[in-house]
């Protein structure tokens, strides 16, 4: 199967605020968002889900949240068996970005725009001459991760902070 853009920032998303459930023959992708701030990002996600997964998802309402659930066994097959995604217990500490996306630079920066866009803040801050300097941030538990991503920006002649 090739990859797409949208396949590829899909699987960002997944890094991020998603999760891959497998056991006892339930098969399942999730994402878990805010419920004031991420509204039209889940209208946005369902609508690549659609496109790329052929799932119709709906997004709901629980414990507070937004949810999105997918079952598909073939998907959860696909990402973790053919890309290589963690799943399960201490996923987040283990997740990075697979060789099969870093190998091509366009699926490379939409899987981190799908990263950014579900751990990742946009903010100003004052630095020395600039009252207003833009910065964007990434959180993640996972150390290679964060160096990976590092890596990643620093190739393309990106300015990046400390881990």
């Amino acid at each position: 199967m090739e990859l797409s853009g949208n396949y590829a920032e899909l699987i960002g998303a997944t890094m991020g605020d998603g999760n891959i459930y497998r056991k006892n023959r339930k098969y399942r992708i999730g994402f878990t968002g805010n419920i004031g701030t991420d509204k039209d990002y889940f209208a946005y996600l369902k609508d690549l889900i659609l496109i790329e997964w052929n799932k119709d998802a709906k997004i709901k309402i629980c414990s507070g949240g937004l949810r999105i659930v997918i079952n598909s066994k073939e998907v959860c097959n696909f990402l973790i068996n053919e890309i290589g995604i963690p799943f399960g217990e201490g996923k987040c500490e283990k997740i990075f970005i697979p060789k099969i996306i870093t190998k091509d630079w366009d699926l490379t920066k939409r899987t981190i725009r799908g990263l950014f866009d579900t751990d990742g803040t946009v903010f100003v801050s004052k630095k020395p001459r600039i009252e207003k300097y833009p910065s964007i941030e990434l959180a993640t538990t996972s150390r290679i991760l964060a160096e990976q991503v590092k890596e990643i920006l620093e190739k393309k002649k990106f300015r990046v902070g400390k881990i």
